[in-house]
């Protein structure tokens, strides 16, 4: 309501910005630096289809802005964003490979899945627990606590690692044989 943009305007910022969207999905590669400049592409065409808003039933785009699986998507979008990044960091990892077409598919449908899911019975299901909507106090020393449990428990997976590799450290001054891990498991 702020931007007072008039209807053939607002159309033309949609298209603007999911050309942008489409130019940086096609375009961007694992050599794009990224952040850098290259995240204004799609920030701004973000932006515009944003600004945009609704074009009217005349625009083409309007009918798939309004579908049942856009809406969903629209929904569980954060989930999404959560999901997505250790699931396409540490499948290759565990596999042991770059990732195949089919792969990538089936790790697009497990973030889906997961995304619905914890958008449903984490999201949806905290967001609405009357204890926590009506006080915000006890809404924020839930959050803090919540973090607490996380940082205490990576706190001690960090002291875990650490004094493995303490123990591997000594047993090699004390004469074991060194373990070749990393890059020089290729040497000779």
């Amino acid at each position: 309501r702020r931007w007072s943009v008039s209807p053939r305007g607002r159309l033309v910022l949609r298209w603007a910005g999911v050309a942008g969207l489409a130019v940086a999905g096609l375009t961007f590669t694992e050599a794009t630096v990224f952040p850098g400049y290259a995240a204004a592409l799609p920030c701004l065409a973000t932006a515009a289809v944003i600004v945009a808003g609704d074009t009217g039933s005349r625009d083409p785009l309007s009918a798939l802005v309004r579908a049942r699986p856009t809406q969903w998507l629209g929904n569980v979008s954060y989930s999404v964003y959560l999901v997505h990044w250790p699931l396409i960091v540490f499948v290759p990892y565990l596999l042991g490979s770059v990732l195949s077409w089919p792969v990538k598919v089936a790790v697009l449908g497990v973030t889906l899945v997961l995304a619905h899911l914890s958008k449903r019975y984490v999201e949806d299901a905290t967001r609405h627990v009357p204890v926590l909507v009506r006080s915000p106090r006890r809404a924020l020393s839930a959050a803090l606590a919540g973090m607490l449990v996380i940082g205490l428990g990576v706190g001690a997976s960090l002291a875990q690692v650490d004094h493995q590799e303490g123990q591997l450290a000594l047993a090699i001054a004390h004469g074991a044989p060194r373990p070749c891990f990393g890059a020089a498991a290729m040497a000779r």
